[in-house]
């Protein structure tokens, strides 16, 4: 008989700079054990038990840099491997030094044609391609999006 693998929730955000026109990503830890270590992603975490999707994101913003949007959307559902990733998108509109990093090595802002050259973690690299893709429509469903 095979066992069932039970499938590990995650949420990660898609944080756009409308006025720059990037995304805003982090260098993960190059720490033993750490998924990826070494490689670019965006921001997020695992969910806690119980906790929903949604509350996540907000929770890992803030921890990791001290960050909460105006505007939030979710996105999509996408799974990787024994991960089930819930993907948001949020607009941010801080410079790099107004940001108080505090999980990761480094962040910064990059551009599609710079992402599309880079390692970046887990599959995000075809979700971030796919938003500069459909960004226009995105953005205009998200501005409708506030969170409370």
């Amino acid at each position: 008989m095979e066992e069932s693998m039970e499938l590990r929730n995650g949420c990660a955000c898609i944080l756009y700079h409308r006025g720059k026109g990037k995304v805003l990503l982090q260098l993960r830890t190059k720490e033993e054990g750490l998924f990826f270590p070494g490689f670019w992603s965006i921001f997020g975490g695992g969910l806690d038990e119980g906790e929903r999707p949604e509350a996540c994101i907000l929770r890992e913003l803030k921890e990791e840099i001290r960050f909460r949007p105006e505007h939030i959307m979710y996105w999509k559902e996408t799974p990787y491997k024994e991960f089930i990733f819930h993907i948001f998108i949020g607009l941010i509109d801080l410079e790099k030094e107004e940001i108080a990093l505090r999980e990761g090595e480094d962040m910064g802002y990059f551009s599609e044609e710079e992402i599309d050259k880079m390692d970046i973690a887990f599959d995000y690299k075809q979700y971030l391609l796919e938003f500069f893709e459909k960004r226009e429509e995105l953005l205009l469903e998200l501005s409708q999006k506030v969170v409370s």
